[in-house]
């Protein structure tokens, strides 16, 4: 099923979990930030006044025990246990799983491809960030193998990002992906393509045995008004633009 777009801050995913699982996804409307932020920008790095985005953070659900990262489009995956919340940096990860409950792991996009995943069980649970470099790096197969449950009894949701038909390319990073040649149309341009994250995040999982992959269909470029767009806001003169949110935690 398609996650349709409403105005709320705080959305549920259309998607099947297990007892005692729950998911979460932001929009960027109902929150303090003004623009070019506005209005619920969650990310402290990119220039937003750090009340407004504090004040944005509180609304979230266990907003005290979201576990933020730094994210540096890499491959590390961390475990969140009680000791994450102590230190006053974040750590440098785009991935993190939790067996604790009520711990969110949390993962800021804003063309990227947020992914959640979740055991059949309803014992483990992991957020991951994931744009191109991060799928080159391994980041899902390095988060699928962190978590330490077989692949075959994992779920996973891919949220809003970039549709293909917004994402050019160039033939360098069609390379980089040459094993997928399905995630690549020609594009008008010469030279250029249109490439589908999502098309390459599934088949990494379903490469891995995972049976579950549902995508929220919603296009963050398409969306705009209701998602923050990285790509969007540059085609039109904008230096800054914010980052939602999509959570998951055991509850």
């Amino acid at each position: 099923m398609i996650d349709t777009v409403l105005s709320s801050p705080i959305r549920t995913p259309h998607w099947d979990l297990p007892a005692g699982v729950k998911a979460f996804y932001t929009t960027r409307k109902g929150g303090a930030s003004q623009p070019p932020y506005d209005s619920n920008n969650l990310a402290a790095h990119v220039g937003d006044n750090p009340a407004d985005v504090q004040s944005n953070r509180g609304n979230l659900p266990l907003s005290e025990s979201t576990a933020w990262l730094t994210q540096v489009h890499g491959k590390r995956c961390i475990r969140i246990t009680e000791d994450y919340f102590l230190p006053l940096e974040s750590a440098k990860a785009d991935a993190s799983f939790t067996t604790e409950k009520n711990m969110v792991c949390a993962v800021m996009t804003a063309d990227c491809l947020p992914i959640l995943v979740a055991d059949t069980a309803g014992s483990c649970v992991a957020a991951i960030h994931a744009g191109w470099r991060g799928l080159a790096n391994g980041i899902i197969e390095n988060t699928i193998h962190s978590m330490g449950i077989p692949a075959n009894q994992l779920m996973v949701w891919i949220g809003p990002h970039i549709s293909q038909r917004h994402f050019q390319v160039s033939e360098d990073l069609k390379q980089v992906f040459s094993e997928y040649p399905e995630a690549f149309k020609k594009d008008a341009e010469p030279g250029k393509y249109l490439c589908s994250l999502a098309h390459i995040a599934g088949h990494i999982c379903k490469s891995m045995q995972v049976n579950s992959v549902i995508e929220s269909g919603i296009c963050t470029y398409v969306h705009h008004s209701d998602f923050y767009s990285h790509r969007f806001a540059q085609h039109n003169g904008q230096t800054h633009t914010g980052r939602f949110v999509c959570g998951i935690y055991l509850q």
